[in-house]
C-alpha cells in the first residue's frame, strides 16, 4: 500500500472517529438536533448567527452602522460591537440554515461540527510532534471533549476553538524555521481564530 493511500485511509478514519466520538459524547444531541434549543446563551448566539448570516448575504456586513446597530437592545446604539460577532461560525452557519431553514437545527449542526473540526485540528497538532496515531487520538479527545468544554456546551464562543491548535502549530513552526510561509500561516490562523471566538 502506498504512503499516499495509507494517509488518505488514516485521515478518513480520523473523520469517522471524530463523528462517532462527537455523537457519543454529545448524546442525545444527535437525536434531538431539531428540538434542543435552550434559552439564554443558546438563543443569544442563534440571534447573532441569524443577524450575521443576513448581513453577510445582503452585503450589510460592509456597512458598520447596520452591522453593529441591530435592534435587540434598541434604543442603545452599536450593541453588537460589545458582543461576539461570530463571523467565521456565521459563514459555517449559512449553508446549514439555507438547507434546513430551521434555526435550532442549524445552530445544533454548527455546534456538532465545531466538535469535529476541533478534534481534527487538535489531532493534526499533536500528531505533528508525536507521530503516533493512537496517542494523537487520545490527546484530541481530551482537548475536544474535556469537562470545561462540555459544561459550556451552549456557549458557542467557547466551542469554536478549531483554529487554536493551528495557531500554536504554526507559531511553533515559525519559531523553529522562520519563513514567510510559516509567518503567513501563523497570522492567517491567528486572524481566523480571532474572528471565530
Amino acid at each position: 500500500m502506498s504512503i499516499n493511500r495509507l494517509t488518505i485511509i488514516k485521515f478518513a478514519l480520523l473523520i469517522i472517529i471524530a463523528f462517532i466520538l462527537t455523537t457519543i459524547l454529545t448524546w442525545p444531541l444527535a437525536i434531538n438536533v431539531d428540538r434542543f434549543y435552550e434559552s439564554g446563551d443558546y438563543s443569544l448566539n442563534g440571534w447573532i448567527l441569524i443577524h450575521m448570516q443576513k448581513s453577510i448575504l445582503s452585503g450589510k456586513i460592509f456597512d458598520q452602522i447596520s452591522l453593529f446597530n441591530p435592534g435587540q437592545f434598541y434604543p442603545l446604539p452599536y450593541t453588537l460591537a460589545f458582543s461576539n460577532h461570530l463571523f467565521i461560525p456565521s459563514l459555517l452557519f449559512i449553508p446549514f440554515y439555507l438547507i434546513t431553514q430551521n434555526l435550532a437545527v442549524s445552530v445544533n449542526l454548527l455546534m456538532f461540527f465545531s466538535f469535529i473540526f476541533t478534534f481534527i485540528t487538535c489531532f493534526l497538532f499533536i500528531n505533528y510532534f508525536l507521530k503516533k496515531y493512537f496517542v494523537s487520538l487520545v490527546g484530541a479527545t481530551i482537548f475536544s471533549f474535556n469537562p470545561i468544554t462540555m459544561s459550556s456546551i451552549s456557549k458557542l464562543q467557547l466551542m469554536n476553538k478549531y483554529f487554536l491548535p493551528l495557531v500554536f502549530l504554526f507559531f511553533y513552526k515559525f519559531l523553529e524555521h522562520p519563513s514567510y510561509k510559516n509567518g503567513f500561516f501563523f497570522f492567517l490562523f491567528f486572524t481566523l481564530n480571532s474572528l471565530t471566538a
